[in-house]
């Protein structure tokens, strides 16, 4: 319900443009073909999700892809396509020196090489199963090809997903679903969790590795080679930026004990300083009353620990997606 005037009436032109970009956000998730590769990290059992129970929510189909698909494209990029996808990236990032952390080094040609490479055939695996996302891990053998490129898939990720579509590591498919939501409200929608809380200054650390969404950026995104992925198998280029200061909204879904999903939102404030040089993103989260009694709530309500993360104040947005697709959702009280 709007009311207002046909005329010079901003408020009323806002509700309607708020009801639009909810509209294409339902209109999308009805319509979109999310690929899944590999399977959760062992021990992330919040990280399982029935493919089914995405459909029977959402709409949206899960498309069961295979990591060779991705492998055969890699095998078939050639130099021309290598050296304009390296123009490309170089474009857009970064590559300062290294500063204190000792797996983090200035990019290297090989590693830049290698990203290039894993980008072309990303983008041609994506063309070629016309799909509007895609969530993967998969380790493969050590020192074989399906390792390299299946690690390797940060940095094209990372320019598909400021492009509209969404990319999730660690076999993550709700969180692409939550990414999916902020990208079509024109919000960004960047793959987090928390990490190291300052109980000093009252803020914790919010980012994640592998994809992000590069357009919500605060300045150029860096470019590292890692030596060792956190956390993970393999090593080279690794995405590191803050996102924009300001407000900020954040998306967990969550499985519910009895089968169905759940909606925890959350706003808060990103601030500048220093974040660590570690190839990864970051951010200093502010949440009210303060840092402590926030997390207490947010961990409540039961959610997994990687979210979607936005700029600008857009909870109650957020909260009417879940109403119309009749789904359980919180707002975290500040």
């Amino acid at each position: 319900m709007i009311i207002g005037t046909l005329h010079d009436d901003t408020d009323a032109e806002g509700e309607i443009e708020r009801y639009c970009r909810i509209a294409a956000v339902l209109h999308d998730l009805k319509t979109a073909r999310i690929g899944h590769i590999g399977h959760p990290i062992e021990s992330m059992l919040d990280m399982h999700t029935d493919a089914t129970m995405l459909t029977a929510h959402f709409g949206t189909h899960i498309l069961q892809c295979e990591s060779h698909e991705i492998v055969s494209q890699y095998d078939q990029v050639s130099e021309d396509e290598i050296d304009l996808a390296k123009n490309r990236i170089l474009g857009f990032f970064d590559t300062p020196d290294p500063v204190s952390d000792p797996i983090s080094e200035k990019l290297k040609d090989a590693d830049l090489a290698t990203a290039a490479r894993v980008t072309v055939a990303l983008e041609k695996f994506v063309a070629e199963k016309r799909i509007d996302g895609l969530v993967y891990y998969y380790e493969g053998e050590a020192n074989s090809i399906e390792r390299l490129v299946m690690s390797n898939l940060i940095v094209g990720n990372s320019l598909l997903t400021a492009n509209g579509f969404p990319m999730c590591g660690e076999s993550d498919l709700k969180t692409c679903i939550a990414m999916m939501i902020m990208d079509r409200l024109g919000i960004g929608g960047s793959f987090a969790e928390f990490h190291p809380v300052d109980f000093n200054d009252d803020f914790v650390l919010v980012g994640h590795d592998g994809p992000h969404n590069l357009a919500i950026a605060e300045g150029r995104p860096v470019l590292r080679s890692l030596k060792k992925y956190h956390g993970k198998p393999g090593y080279g280029a690794g995405v590191e930026f803050k996102i924009k200061e300001g407000p900020i909204t954040m998306l967990s879904i969550s499985s519910t004990f009895d089968g169905k999903f759940k909606f925890i939102i959350a706003e808060g404030e990103s601030v500048a300083g220093p974040i660590p040089p570690t190839g990864n993103t970051n951010t200093r989260g502010f949440f009210k009353p303060d840092v402590k009694t926030f997390l207490q709530r947010w961990i409540k309500e039961g959610p997994t620990h990687h979210f979607a993360l936005g700029i600008g104040h857009h909870a109650m947005t957020v909260q009417k997606i879940a109403h119309y697709l009749n789904i359980e959702s919180v707002i975290i009280a500040s």
